[in-house]
């Protein structure tokens, strides 16, 4: 059976981000992305998208409350997490209001990449897999990686 077919019983038939109008992989998750205080969006996409990431990409995490925008061809690998927020330390029922989360068009996650609220990514980067990326590489053509996140390699 083809994937698309799977995630389409998985989110139309079970439920499973049944919100989302674009296919999500059966084993991910989108939370939030759609902000339901603002009545808007918080899942912001550049251009056209092919939805390819999100429909073959195992295990990935996407916390989209204070947003997240991604540019064109952005790519997951498996075992993703961008979360866009944290916990309120003094009312865990709340969440703390950072800047809006963006990903550069061309970028590429590795596997068990975690990208921290407030991050900016710039264009063409690569971030090697199992980087903890807690703060932000507005540079073009990066290749980053460690724990936590740091310049591996400029391109031109």
């Amino acid at each position: 059976m083809r994937l698309e077919w799977i995630n389409w019983f998985f989110q139309k038939i079970l439920g499973q981000n049944s919100s989302a109008w674009w296919s999500v992989h059966y084993t991910s998750r989108v939370d939030n992305y759609k902000d339901r205080y603002r009545k808007k969006g918080s899942l912001f996409f550049d251009g056209e998208l092919t939805y390819n990431s999100f429909k073959c990409s195992p295990g990935c995490y996407f916390n989209a409350r204070n947003g997240i925008q991604l540019g064109y061809n952005v790519i997951f690998g498996p075992g993703v997490k961008v979360i866009s927020t944290n916990d309120d330390r003094d009312n865990l029922e709340r969440y703390t209001k950072n800047r809006r989360m963006i990903i550069g068009a061309g970028t590429w996650l590795g596997a068990n990449v975690i990208i921290l609220p407030g991050v900016r990514i710039g264009k063409n980067c690569i971030i090697a897999a199992g980087t903890i990326v807690n703060k932000s590489f507005k540079e073009h053509n990066l290749l980053i990686g460690g724990s936590p996140a740091k310049i591996l390699k400029r391109y031109l």
